[in-house]
């Protein structure tokens, strides 16, 4: 299935597990339509962002929306937990969220956090090496800090000359690094690897906007990506860490802080 068609897909099978909710598909744009909020016409792939959501609460109907894809039980494996531990998107107060909220996380030990940060940062270390990135793979390879703190997790500063190092990696480089090869980039000859990148680039935004989390994007769609870098799911320990609803933060180029949120 090509791209444009898949795009069809995806817009029926949302309209029908919509229908069969009772309600109907999210729709981008300010005004529900195919205009975004500067005014200009929303592309292909910008249409498809609040995809996901219109699956809430069980993701019941993805089998169907993923099934043209070759990717598609792998895509599946990893996305239905997500369903599973951001639940139904009611807020406390009332109304409910537009994006995946872990909003009754289970308890994680801060020694596990540890670990699981260190997994982390050396799947990073591993994805900046076989990218070809040596500068950030050195550094990744260095001996970082990790501090497990608990409660509400501080702000990142806005501005990229304020940002730490790590914080610059992990939120700017790889991401960007990642997001070229699921847009393709003319990297393959092979016209089933050509259409797969493609379909990658097309989800790729409705993926981000689950959660405005492009780490998390990546590990969701890392399906797309297991042929061209070997790696062994090196951004699973990041999944458990959010699954968890710890938040990662960076304000020193050789530490990095996990948040783990109060108890309830």
């Amino acid at each position: 299935m090509n791209p444009s068609d898949f795009a069809d897909h995806c817009h029926q099978v949302a309209a029908e597990r919509a229908r069969q909710c009772g309600g109907t598909a999210a729709q981008p744009g300010c005004d529900g339509g195919n205009i975004g909020p500067d005014g200009k016409p929303l592309s292909t792939a910008e249409m498809l962002i609040g995809l996901f959501q219109s699956f809430r609460p069980d993701g019941e109907g993805l089998g169907d929306l993923l099934e043209p894809l070759p990717q598609a039980p792998q895509l599946l494996d990893r996305i239905l937990p997500l369903y599973e531990v951001a639940g139904s998107g009611q807020r406390p107060g009332g109304g409910k969220d537009a994006f995946f909220v872990v909003r009754d996380a289970p308890e994680l030990a801060p020694e596990l956090a540890k670990q699981l940060g260190m997994q982390w940062l050396q799947g990073l270390q591993t994805i900046a090496s076989q990218t070809g990135q040596h500068a950030i793979s050195e550094h990744l390879d260095t001996d970082i800090e990790i501090r497990v703190l608990q409660g509400k997790a501080p702000k990142h500063p806005k501005e990229p000359v304020d940002r730490s190092k790590l914080l610059t990696i992990i939120a700017d480089q790889l991401p960007e690094i990642l997001n070229d090869l699921h847009s393709g980039a003319g990297s393959s000859n092979d016209a089933d690897e050509q259409a797969a990148e493609t379909h990658a680039s097309l989800l790729a935004p409705a993926y981000y906007f689950i959660a405005c989390d492009a780490m998390l994007r990546d590990y969701l769609m890392w399906p797309f990506l297991a042929e061209t870098l070997p790696a062994a799911d090196p951004l699973q320990a990041y999944f458990e860490l959010w699954s968890c609803g710890v938040k990662a933060r960076s304000f020193r180029d050789q530490q990095l802080d996990l948040y783990l949120p109060m108890p309830t």
